[in-house]
């Protein structure tokens, strides 16, 4: 992460949520009908980072699905997108900033033409975009009419509008919910230790595994299944506004957390200061993950350990296990 820091990040973290209420980012809309796109791409910080072109000039954008399309303002200044106004928008630290959004004309993955999709301008010194070495990010709000499946064994993510273009005939699946806020984040419920239900954000732009908003960890008080394994300091959230002050996070050992019906055991989490909880880009380690923002399903395709180490597959501070 940012090792000339003297504070512990546990996890780089992009999400940014849009305050205004009066305000949609779920515009736009893709050129073709019957479309199926499969391209590579490479991962940083367990984030997956893919490369489009805009008006011909190939740029690199990260995929974070618990964010809205944004470019870099660098990137303003050389195509010059009509402007929409400004908003304000809230990062994982509960920071606040204004930010101008513009309509992006076109935007190209692979063969995938994208039409008038807002975006945030975001400022060229913006930490996570250096870091990365991005120009942009690609959000939900740009993926909202299409089905993504997502696969780090075979190192492709698949653009679709055709969920039968895809063999998830044996997949373990759950509701996806896409009407929480303005700009389509997918909102999935999960299981957690014996009788809790947690509704969360499925965030590609979240580096680890699983995140527990402290406001929720009252939910685990009456349920002797769940452990508080230790108390630390000085951990803290990189996010794309700044730095969360370093707090007191609890250190929280789940037995057994279920997916789409599928059980990982023995997950450790550490509480947060965001108001949701979050999965994140660890849990693609585990897993073939397929977003249908057109029919509102979650599916999740477990790898199997057989005959590959533990370290390969497994998610920091989780066990990978077998359904139950």
């Amino acid at each position: 992460m940012k090792k000339a820091l003297a504070i512990l990040f546990v996890n780089l973290v992009v999400p940014l949520m849009i305050l205004a209420s009066d305000f949609t980012l779920n515009k736009g809309y893709v050129e073709q009908k019957g479309f199926y796109v499969s391209l590579p791409f490479e991962t940083k910080n367990d984030l997956l980072i893919l490369e489009i072109t805009i008006n011909g000039s190939p740029k690199k954008f990260l995929l974070d699905t618990g964010a809205p399309t944004s470019i870099s303002k660098s990137l303003q200044k050389q195509f010059r997108f009509s402007s929409l106004g400004k908003v304000t928008a809230n990062d994982i630290n509960g920071l606040n900033e204004s930010f101008n959004t513009v309509s992006i004309d076109e935007l190209n993955i692979g063969a995938l033409n994208v039409k008038d999709v807002p975006a945030l301008v975001i400022p060229d010194d913006n930490a996570i975009f250096r870091h990365l070495g991005v120009d942009g990010i690609i959000g939900s709000n740009f993926l909202r009419n299409m089905i993504v499946r997502i696969s780090i064994r075979e190192n492709r993510i698949v653009f679709t509008d055709n969920i039968q273009s895809l063999n998830l005939q044996h997949a373990y699946k759950e509701h996806m919910f896409t009407d929480k806020d303005i700009q389509s984040s997918p909102v999935i419920t999960v299981r957690l230790g014996s009788g809790i239900t947690e509704e969360l954000l499925f965030d590609t732009g979240f580096s680890g595994f699983y995140d527990l908003a402290k406001q929720k960890f009252s939910m685990f008080d009456k349920h002797q299944d769940v452990n508080v394994v230790g108390v630390e300091n000085g951990k803290a959230m990189y996010g794309m506004i700044g730095v969360e002050p370093a707090t007191e996070k609890y250190k929280v050992l789940i037995p057994q957390y279920s997916v789409g019906g599928f059980v990982f055991h023995n997950v450790i989490a550490y509480t947060s200061s965001d108001d949701n909880s979050k999965l994140g880009a660890k849990f693609l380690r585990t897993a073939d993950v397929t977003l249908d923002y057109v029919n509102n399903q979650f599916y999740l395709q477990p790898y199997s350990l057989a005959g590959n180490s533990f370290d390969e597959f497994c998610c920091m501070d989780a066990y990978y296990c077998k359904n139950d």
